[in-house]
């Protein structure tokens, strides 16, 4: 299958394709279930068949109709449809033939207003055909057409009204066809109208017609049946209570007869189609419940009542009274808490062959019998055996806010019960127990009980299993499963016993009695002195919740015809003594004789029986109890006197507390005496005069024992104060310690002994001055083997101790620097060495001044590249850590050079004035000088700081000059500059020569100084202006030849010209003369 999906532009934004397999298998005899050939049979109603399965009915007529299917292989069929989603309000049944194969489906259904046109359901049979079951569905076609419809006929209790509604149209105009007539608004609300509102007197029949078009009718009639009307009372025992306490909902109908109740939701009730149910709420919250009311005529009536349950339990109270039969005298009554709230209805041991209601929410497949025996030899336990389903008790909602365990007794079928009711449970066939704080949507896993436990002891085993935390809600359940058993029946049996949640109250109780003569009616237990007999009742109020408990005793008040005897006694004297007695006076005069019969009232032992004319009778040596006198007279007419001898409260001594003191200290004892026939009490110590308090100061653990005696002689039991002593103070400080010079040490004190830490601790030196008071004290000793004295106290008086610990110095490095040199003019490199004593140097830093650092001990050489005074640091750090260094101040000096400069002058000159005058512009600083003029001083050396020196006047030239200038620091400085002697710019030409070849003056050329001669050109002219000779060099001659050719020129006067440069100023020169050739 390929499944594309578009965007809203229509533009394919992605793709998958699904492969969906067939598996195709070979199904002899295995036919579908046949259709209904005839289709639609049995067709009734107001509606029309229009074919075998199409039907038209209009608006709020109905039909009714059977189809039938049959399976041609005999199986058996089952039908089911759609049509509860189609057509609200229709009715869908089936029945069968006697073999099952052939199953008819009877179908009826009103079209209500507002319904579609048109509308279809499907009819399904099918088989049960193995593998594969077969089917065939048949679909039904309905059209509906609208119409005006006045709605179905209405019952009306008299008086009451009753709301028609008509649809199918927009205008509705209504009559009355029988009946009471119509007046508005008298009996009718409206008209026309859709919804009028009818009260007739009497049974009325109505008709609608409407303005519908197009539709099936525009007319309808609708009938409102009127019956008597009738009263009801509701009332309920409580609108708020408790859990677990039932609230009686009672209501009673006027006149009687057969009416029908209905009661929702049914949740908690005992019955929700009776007039007054029970409801039994076990779950916190509000409650609503509603009824409706049918009266034997069908008049209609619906009311509520809300119940209000709080979240809490209903304390429960039992009453007993001293004596519930007497007659003239006083007796005490006792409301006594069931803490166990057993009472409230969480609990059950199934001995009733039922299980409680008030526990249990469900029981799956569990039933109270004897299956697997019953716990404790009972009759009854909840066995649990099925084949299909849960195996399963569970509880209905507790407020479990007050309890504590669940506890309950358990069987599991074992190796050792046999077999069936009770058969062996298999391995993983275990019971759990689980609780809920959802309502039982989730469960959490409490405990899970192994079916090998029973096989190890085949007997009923009792748990007690703590409720958890998170199960300390207002509603919580509980629910024993077994998750896992055998599919059959009489297999993997268990049973459940004695289910209790085991709570207690927390809360503080109010109390409320009525009745005759009480001693106060608030108290839990008060006396009573009723006259008559008399019925106490009592509400217990909680005072947390507001949940009560009510509860009454009655009180027997009989008193015979003749009086009780009249007695007198004396209590005994002391705790456990025998010395009391009674003396009964008879009273009344029928007698003598008289019986006296003496009792003990507890065990009721005769004690004495003596028959006398005296009127009285003595019962002497008694102990403290109770005793009963019984005196018949001559009448027989017996009555009876009880007495009670008290004695005295127990001696009793609230000695003051053992203690323990400190070495020196004193501790104050003393007692109480109390009891007995009171003061004034003599208290007898051993080794103390008088009743105290006694200060006392043992010197060893001690025990004082005293004795108390009251005003009577009674003594009290023996008692002790004991005395220990506290251990003397000792004092550890830690052990003596080395450290460097100006280092801080840590010393420390632990005490022990005395009264125990905190201890107080003083640090002094061993002049007595204070130094500190903590442990541990930093401290800085001030010299060797400096002693510190520590001194410890425990704010009691128990003695000081002390101890002392030293601490020592270190050797300290004493650094030592030496160098190869101290000073210099820069840069300077200087060698430095540590000379300090061997041993000591563990590690080095050097600070040489210049911004160099090294922690090497022996460092490599330093250059000093600026002039000045340098401090060098030298820190040593020895082998245990102690640090010393130095700083020399100013050792490293490093001079400037001074800066050498001159002038000279006149430059520039020439050899016409080679005198040269040389003026010193060096730093002020320079104060020795040396002149050296030419090369090597070729032309002189001179420590003048002005001196005069004459050039060669013959030789132009560049001359070196060079001064050195030195400071007081021996530096030095030179610079040289050069001289400069120029030339003078001359050139001769001579006026005639002879080129004859006899060597002498054969040719012409020019001599002279400054000629450039790298610019230079020479031209010689003949007096017509033709060049004969030309050169550019300097040095060039004219043999008097033609063009530098072998024609000789003529004796004649020749022009040359000479173009060239001054050599020295750069200038041009043309120079011009003439030459006389001569031959």
């Amino acid at each position: 299958i390929l499944i594309e999906e578009y965007n809203a532009a229509g533009d394919l934004v992605g793709s998958i394709v699904h492969d969906i397999q067939f598996e195709v298998i070979s199904c002899p005899g295995n036919n579908n279930p046949d259709p209904p050939i005839a289709g639609i049979t049995n067709f009734s109603g107001s509606g029309t068949q229009t074919g075998p399965n199409q039907i038209q009915i209009c608006e709020g007529d109905n039909f009714c109709f059977d189809i039938v299917f049959s399976d041609p292989d005999g199986d058996s069929l089952f039908m089911s449809s759609n049509i509860d989603s189609v057509l609200a309000g229709s009715t869908f049944t089936t029945s069968w033939n006697a073999t099952g194969d052939v199953c008819t489906a009877n179908v009826c259904w009103t079209a209500l207003p507002g319904s579609p046109p048109f509308t279809s359901f499907t009819i399904i049979a099918e088989d049960n055909a193995c593998p594969i079951k077969g089917f065939f569905s048949y679909p039904i076609e309905i059209s509906i057409v609208s119409s005006t419809w006045a709605g179905f006929d209405e019952i009306m209790c008299l008086g009451q009204g009753v709301q028609l509604n008509a649809n199918g149209g927009s205008n509705f105009n209504w009559s009355v066809i029988s009946g009471d007539p119509l007046s508005v608004p008298a009996n009718f609300s409206c008209n026309p109208c859709q919804n009028p509102i009818a009260d007739p007197a009497i049974t009325t029949v109505y008709e609608v017609i409407s303005n519908l078009s197009g539709g099936c009718v525009n007319v309808d009639t609708v009938t409102v049946n009127v019956v008597p009307d009738f009263a009801h009372t509701l009332t309920q025992s409580a609108a708020s209570t408790c859990l677990f306490d039932p609230v009686q909902i009672n209501l009673t109908t006027s006149p009687t007869g057969a009416y029908g109740y209905n009661w929702s939701p049914a949740t908690f009730l005992d019955n929700p189609l009776i007039s007054s149910p029970l409801a039994n709420i076990t779950t916190p919250g509000t409650y609503t419940y509603y009824v409706d009311i049918t009266s034997p005529d069908g008049c209609v009536k619906t009311d509520s009542v809300t119940i209000n349950i709080a979240n809490s339990v209903s304390p429960v109270f039992i009453l007993t009274a001293l004596d519930s039969s007497i007659c003239g005298t006083t007796t005490q009554l006792f409301a006594t808490l069931d803490s166990t709230l057993v009472s409230a209805g969480i609990e059950d041991d199934f001995e009733s062959g039922t299980i409680n209601p008030l526990i249990w929410g469900s029981v799956d497949n569990g039933t109270p019998g004897v299956g697997c025996g019953a716990n404790g030899g009972s009759t009854a336990a909840l066995h649990f055996d099925s084949s299909t389903g849960d195996r399963a008790a569970t509880t209905v909602g507790i407020n479990t806010a007050p309890c504590t365990t669940v506890d309950f007794c358990l069987f599991i079928g074992n190796s050792g019960s046999g077999g069936a009711p009770c058969e062996n449970a298999d391995i993983n066939e275990d019971v759990i127990l689980e609780y809920s704080v959802d309502g039982g949507i989730t469960w959490v896993l409490m405990q899970t009980f192994l079916q090998s436990d029973w096989d190890a002891l085949n007997a009923w085993q009792c748990f007690s299993i703590p409720i958890p935390g998170a199960a300390l809600t207002g509603n919580t359940m509980f629910r024993w499963i077994q998750p896992n058993y055998s599919a059959c029946t009489g297999c993997d049996n268990w049973s459940l016993d004695d289910v209790q949640v085991t709570c207690a109250f927390t809360s503080t109780f109010d109390f409320a009695w009525t009745g005759q003569a009480l001693s106060n009616a608030t108290d839990q237990n008060p006396f009573i002195t009723p006259i008559t007999t008399n019925n106490y009742v009592v509400t217990v109020t909680d005072a947390s919740s507001g949940c009560t408990f009510v509860d009454s005793i009655l009180i027997d008040v009989f008193c015979p015809p003749c009086s009780p005897p009249f007695p007198t006694y004396q209590d005994v004297t002391c705790v456990g003594s025998c010395d009391g007695y009674i003396i009964a006076n008879a009273v009344g005069s029928d007698g003598p004789p008289w019986n006296f019969t003496w009792t003990d009232a507890l065990s009721g032992a005769v004690l004495g029986t003596l028959t006398t004319s005296n009127a009285s009778d003595t019962l002497l040596n008694l102990c403290a109890g109770t005793y009963t006198v019984t005196v018949t007279d001559t009448l027989g007419c017996a009555r009876d006197t009880t007495v009670t001898l008290n004695e005295p409260p127990p001696m009793s001594l609230i000695p003051s507390n053992d203690t323990t003191i400190c070495i020196g200290g004193t501790a104050s004892i003393s007692a109480i005496p109390a009891g007995g026939n009171g003061a004034p009490y003599i208290l007898n110590w051993t080794g103390l005069s008088g009743n105290g308090p006694h200060p006392v100061s043992p010197t060893t653990d001690s025990c004082f024992v005293l004795i108390a005696t009251d005003v009577l002689g009674c003594s009290s039991a023996l008692d002790s104060i004991c005395i220990t002593m506290n251990p003397p103070l000792s004092i550890q400080t830690s052990p003596d310690d080395t450290v460097c010079p100006g280092d801080q040490a840590s010393i420390s004190a632990t005490g022990f002994g005395g009264i125990g830490s905190p201890y107080t601790y003083l640090w002094s030196n061993i002049v007595g001055d204070s130094i500190g008071n903590s442990s541990p004290l930093t401290v800085i000793p001030n010299a060797d083997a400096t002693q510190y004295i520590a001194t410890i106290s425990d704010g009691c008086e128990t003695p000081p101790a002390s101890d002392t610990v030293t601490i020592y110095y270190y050797p300290t490095p004493i650094p030592l620097v030496t160098s190869d040199i101290i000073e210099g003019c820069y840069p300077i490199d200087v060698l430095f060495t540590n000379s300090t004593s061997a041993g000591m140097s563990a590690n080095c830093f050097w600070n040489f001044g210049n911004g160099i650092t090294n922690n090497t001990c022996n460092p490599p050489v330093i250059t000093y590249e600026i002039p000045g005074s340098y401090d060098v640091g030298l820190t040593i750090t020895s082998t245990d850590g102690c640090v010393g260094d130095t700083t020399i101040t100013a050792y490293i000096n490093v001079y400037d050079y001074p800066n050498a400069h001159f002038a000279f002058g006149p430059q520039p000159t020439n050899v016409l004035e080679p005198e040269i005058s040389f003026v010193n512009q060096s730093s002020a600083d320079a104060n020795a000088f040396s002149w050296e003029f030419g090369s090597s001083g070729a032309y002189g050396n001179s420590n003048e700081e002005t001196p005069v020196i004459i050039f060669p006047d013959t030789e132009p030239g560049s001359y070196p000059v060079e001064l050195v200038v030195t400071n007081d620091d021996g530096c030095q400085d030179s610079i040289s500059w050069i001289v400069q002697i120029d030339g003078v710019f001359t050139c001769y030409a001579p006026s005639a020569f002879t080129p004859n070849g006899d060597g002498n003056n054969d040719f012409f050329f020019l001599q002279g100084e400054s000629i450039d001669d790298e610019e230079f050109e020479l031209s010689i002219f003949d007096r017509w202006g033709g060049i004969v000779f030309s050169s550019n060099t300097y040095t060039a001659a004219w043999d008097g030849l033609l063009k530098g050719g072998t024609n000789p020129a003529k004796s004649d006067v020749y022009i040359w010209r000479v173009e060239t440069r001054n050599a020295i100023t750069g200038e041009r020169v043309e120079l011009k003369g003439h030459v006389t050739l001569l031959r």
